[in-house]
């Protein structure tokens, strides 16, 4: 015969704590430690309350944790994508890898990541439940780790906030600086003499940094004739092919390209001007995509490791959020150059 807990449960949505304490005639207070891991209760009262849950199908209500201080298991999920940009899904093979990457490490850990984009987030912190939120990507001066810090909400970030003065200790990242010298000094190896590198406006230091190291590099190689041409959003691919047939118009023999969206662009743009790539033209793209790779000819680009990325932010989340210090986290990911058929051989 079914017991009085199951028959109640069984005539409402979900089992309650008070099913599983009249199951096992266990004090309410007792159950939900047992439940926690907290308290010091008997290994075979645990095991006698977590029967009585399994089998009465309860669900712990996370908001209620919440509320009493407990750890929900949710962790919430932020990629920041400027609200002016035009870019398609297809545009964002980096991120797609880097949040699943995220989602899968923290499922295998028994948490359970929310995605959060948009207008949705400001409304959400502090009222859904998360133990903590990854941000990928911020913003300059991002309102969204400002309210996360008003909140009390642990939060980490991959990039950092290049107005902010915070310290690094909560960032995963690449040595976006180092990879950009090792991809130019490829470059020149392979003949490179007159570059342009392409960027948008987008404020993020996966911009700026490479802007940085760019125009660090071309002050060290006086030689090479170095241009930054910064694209306006919402991205404009006609502007982008207008900017590229001038470039070659000038001579340049080599694109370095730091937005994704404007890949198609640009090669439209050098055959318009009856020039081939990597004969005439060199183009290296600043992140790899399977995009990149399947065009013809392959794309050189620098492979950043979204995936080792999205792997090491969810363990640097996991030890902010449970006060451990974040040194035991390996925070820089190692970057790569994967050379193919977009650029020439060594010189």
């Amino acid at each position: 015969m079914a017991s009085s807990a199951a028959k109640d449960s069984a005539s409402r949505d979900r089992a309650t704590l008070r099913d599983i304490a009249l199951d096992t005639g266990l004090s309410m207070s007792t159950v939900s430690q047992a439940l926690r891991g907290a308290g010091r209760i008997s290994e075979a009262t645990r095991a006698r309350v977590a029967e009585a849950s399994a089998r009465l199908a309860y669900r712990a209500n996370v908001s209620a944790l919440h509320m009493r201080g407990a750890r929900t298991g949710l962790v919430g999920l932020v990629a920041t994508v400027p609200d002016s940009t035009s870019w398609s899904v297809g545009d964002l093979d980096f991120l797609v890898r880097c949040e699943r990457a995220f989602c899968d490490v923290a499922l295998g850990s028994d948490r359970y990541p929310v995605m959060l984009s948009g207008s949705s987030v400001s409304g959400a912190i502090g009222v859904l439940p998360v133990d903590g939120v990854a941000v990928i990507d911020p913003g300059p001066n991002d309102p969204l780790l400002r309210l996360l810090e008003e909140r009390g909400v642990a939060y980490v970030t991959l990039g950092r906030d290049v107005l902010s003065d915070a310290s690094d200790e909560w960032v995963v990242d690449n040595d976006k600086l180092g990879i950009t010298r090792v991809a130019l000094d490829g470059l020149y190896q392979r003949g490179m003499r007159r570059s342009l590198l392409l960027t948008a406006d987008t404020g993020q230091n996966y911009m700026t940094d490479v802007a940085q190291a760019y125009d660090a590099w071309g002050e060290a190689h006086p030689d090479v004739t170095t241009t930054t041409a910064v694209l306006p959003l919402p991205f404009d691919a006609a502007q982008a092919a207008r900017v590229v047939s001038d470039a070659c118009r000038d001579g340049v023999d080599t694109i370095y390209l730091a937005v994704e969206p404007a890949l198609t662009a640009v090669l439209d743009a050098v055959a318009a001007e009856g020039l081939s790539i990597p004969d005439d033209v060199q183009l290296l793209a600043t992140t790899d995509s399977t995009r990149a790779q399947s065009l013809v000819p392959a794309i050189s680009a620098v492979d950043l490791q979204p995936a080792a990325l999205g792997e090491r932010l969810f363990a640097l989340l996991e030890q902010r959020v449970s006060g451990a210090v974040p040194d035991a986290v390996e925070r820089l990911v190692a970057a790569d150059v994967r050379w193919r058929d977009s650029t020439r051989a060594l010189v």
